[in-house]
C-alpha cells in the first residue's frame, strides 16, 4: 500500500477506532451512486468549465468515495464518506490537489444531502457548507457556501446532468435487425447485395451539427478547418452550379446562414476532431485515436462519434422499415407536414428545374435551419436532404458482399469515406436512404455536414 492510501486509512480509522461499517447505513448516498455527473458553473464567468463528479464504493464497500475534477484548471479532489456509529453521523474527509483538506459531517434533509465542516489551509481554516440535491428532471444541484466575517456567502452553484440518462438533444435507438441495401431493386450496384445487419443500441443526435455548435468548437480549440488550410472548398450557387472557392469556409459558405443552420464546408477530418473535442469537454473518453494520417475508432468508448453507414441507414429507414426516403415512399410529407429540404420547386425557381421534385416547395433554396421539417418516427430530423452527413466508414464499392452481419463498421481502409442522405441540391436517386455517397477525407462542400452519435454502453 502506498503512502497516500496509508494516510487516508489513518485519518479515516483513527477518527473513531470503534466505527463499524455497513453498506445499508450508507444508504443516504445511494441516489448518487452509479452515475457520472457532468456540470457547469451557473451565472458565472467560469460557466465554460466542465465539472465531473461521481461516487463509488471503495475499500471493500466500507467507504463511499466521491471523485470530482475540473480538467480545464487541473483541479481534482477525493472525498471519503464513512459512518461513525458513536455519533450516529456520516463523516467525510476530503483531499484536494490545492493543498487543502476538509472534514465535517453529512446529513440528509428534505431530499438534500448536506455537508457541514471546515477546510484547512496552510494559513488557517474556513467554515463551509454544501448541499447536493437530485431534482426530478435528472439534474444534480450543488450549492456551496463559505463563512466570511460571520456571514454565509454563496461560493458557487454547479448544475450537473447525469450521463446515465438520454443525452440532451439525442434519442435512444434500441438497435435491431434489418435488410440493408437496395431493397427496391432500382439503385446502384454498390447497394447490393441486400444483406441482414444486426445493430446494438446507440444514441444519435436529433439534429445535424449546427453552425453554433461548431463555432464553439472553433473558438475553444483554436481549430483551423481543412477548407481554410487547403483552400479546397466546393460551393453550389443558384443559377451557376458547383464552383471551387478558395476563400470559402464553414462561416463563409456562399449563402446566408444562422447558428441554427447545419454546419457545412466541414471535411470528414473536421468532424472527427469535433467529436473528440466535444467528448473531452463533456467528460467522456474520446472514441477516435489520431496518429498522423491514421485514425481508428474504439466503439466501446463512451465519447461522441460519427454514425456507421449501417446505423445511419437503420435510423433513416425509421428503424429498418422498407422505405425509400426518411419520410416513407410517397411525397415528402409526414402527417401532412413538410418533411424535407430537397431539390424542389423553390430551388427550381432560383436555378435549374432539372430533376426537381414537382408539386413540392420547401421554401429554401439552400440549407434550412435544423428541425425545420417534420421528424421521422424515431424523432430524428433532416435524414433525407438538407445536407449530406459524414459517416465513419471507409467506402468500398463491393463491401456489401463481405460485410459482417453484426455492427458492420465499413472497410478497413480506402480512398473515400461514406456520406449519406443527400443534400438540398441532390437528385431523387441520390436522396434515397440506401444510396451510398462518398468523399475524400479532406472534401469540404456546401451541401455536406455531419451528425453525431454515441455508443449506448
Amino acid at each position: 500500500m502506498n503512502a497516500y492510501y496509508q494516510l487516508i486509512f489513518f485519518i479515516i480509522f483513527s477518527l473513531n477506532s470503534k466505527s463499524i461499517f455497513c453498506q445499508n447505513d450508507l444508504s443516504i448516498l445511494d441516489d448518487f451512486l452509479g452515475k457520472k455527473w457532468i456540470g457547469h458553473y451557473q451565472n458565472s464567468e467560469d460557466s465554460n468549465l466542465v465539472h465531473i463528479i461521481k461516487w463509488k464504493y471503495d475499500f471493500d464497500k466500507q467507504v463511499i468515495k466521491e471523485i470530482k475534477s475540473v480538467p480545464e484548471v487541473n483541479f481534482y479532489s477525493e472525498t471519503f464518506y464513512y459512518l461513525d456509529h458513536a455519533t450516529n453521523k456520516i463523516t467525510y474527509v476530503s483531499f484536494m490537489n490545492r493543498a487543502m483538506i476538509s472534514k465535517g459531517t453529512v446529513t440528509k434533509s428534505a431530499g438534500k444531502l448536506e455537508l457541514s465542516g471546515k477546510s484547512f489551509f496552510k494559513n488557517g481554516f474556513q467554515e463551509n457548507k454544501k448541499t447536493y440535491e437530485i431534482t426530478g428532471n435528472g439534474k444534480l444541484e450543488d450549492y456551496f457556501f463559505r463563512k466570511s466575517r460571520d456571514k454565509w456567502v454563496q461560493g458557487h452553484f454547479v448544475l450537473y446532468t447525469s450521463k446515465n440518462i438520454i443525452p440532451p438533444g439525442m434519442v435512444t435507438v434500441n438497435g435491431g435487425s434489418f435488410q440493408m441495401g437496395d431493397i427496391f431493386g432500382d439503385g446502384d450496384k454498390d447497394e447490393l447485395p441486400v444483406h441482414q445487419v444486426n445493430l446494438n443500441p446507440f444514441y444519435v443526435s436529433k439534429y445535424e451539427t449546427t453552425v453554433g455548435e461548431f463555432r464553439e468548437f472553433i473558438a475553444s480549440a483554436n481549430y483551423i478547418t481543412t477548407a481554410e488550410k487547403e483552400k479546397n472548398a466546393k460551393i453550389w450557387k443558384a443559377g451557376i452550379g458547383v464552383i471551387n472557392d478558395s476563400s470559402a469556409y464553414w462561416d463563409k459558405v456562399g449563402f446566408e446562414q444562422t447558428d441554427l443552420h447545419p454546419v457545412v464546408l466541414v471535411s470528414w477530418l473536421d468532424a472527427i476532431e469535433y467529436c473528440n473535442w466535444r467528448s473531452l469537454r463533456e467528460g467522456f473518453t474520446p472514441c477516435y485515436k489520431i496518429n498522423g494520417d491514421s485514425i481508428s475508432c474504439d466503439f466501446e468508448k463512451n465519447g461522441y462519434r460519427l454514425l456507421t453507414s449501417a446505423e445511419w441507414e437503420f435510423i433513416a429507414r425509421d428503424g429498418g422499415k422498407k422505405q425509400k426516403y426518411a419520410w416513407g415512399n410517397g411525397d415528402p410529407y409526414i402527417n401532412k407536414k413538410k418533411a424535407a429540404n430537397i431539390r424542389d420547386l423553390t430551388l427550381g425557381e432560383a436555378s435549374s428545374k432539372k430533376g426537381i421534385w414537382h408539386g413540392y416547395a420547401d421554401d429554401y433554396v439552400y440549407s434550412a435551419p435544423v428541425g425545420s421539417f417534420a421528424p421521422n418516427g424515431l424523432g430524428i430530423y433532416d435524414l433525407t436532404g438538407n445536407v449530406y452527413e459524414w459517416c465513419w466508414d471507409w467506402f468500398e464499392k463491393d463491401y456489401y458482399k463481405t460485410s459482417p452481419s453484426d455492427n458492420p463498421e465499413g472497410a478497413k481502409t480506402g480512398q473515400y469515406h461514406s456520406c449519406r442522405g443527400g443534400g438540398f441540391i441532390c437528385y431523387k436517386k441520390n436522396i434515397r436512404v440506401v444510396n451510398r455517397g462518398k468523399g475524400e477525407p479532406t472534401l469540404a462542400f456546401s451541401w455536406g455536414g455531419f451528425r453525431i452519435a454515441r455508443t449506448k454502453l
